[in-house]
């Protein structure tokens, strides 16, 4: 990983002082963190994929810890956009470091 793409990485500063926040948003990036982007034959990762299922439910799992119940905000069409996102993301930041 290049060093512009963990600088940028980096910069997250969140200003709330939420911990029910702060705890949902690293449980979500710790996942995301941990998506495999690539198969073993060198191809990306595709929703067609059960790793990409996993992570999906996974994700969709994440709850903001609420005081009654946890809430589960995350619905797996929005967590497939937000893993489909990630691997693009990565494979965008692999490519402008072998440049």
């Amino acid at each position: 990983m290049g060093k512009d793409s963990m600088d940028r990485k980096d910069k997250l500063n969140l200003k709330s002082s939420s911990t029910m926040f702060r705890e949902w948003v690293t449980q979500m990036d710790n996942v995301l963190s941990k998506v495999e982007t690539h198969k073993i034959d060198g191809s990306l990762l595709t929703k067609e994929d059960s790793a990409f299922h996993n992570a999906r439910t996974v994700l969709a799992e994440c709850a903001v810890q609420c005081k009654a119940a946890p809430a589960y905000v995350i619905n797996e069409w929005v967590a497939s956009d937000l893993i489909e996102d990630e691997i693009e993301s990565r494979d965008a930041e692999m490519e402008k470091d072998e440049r």
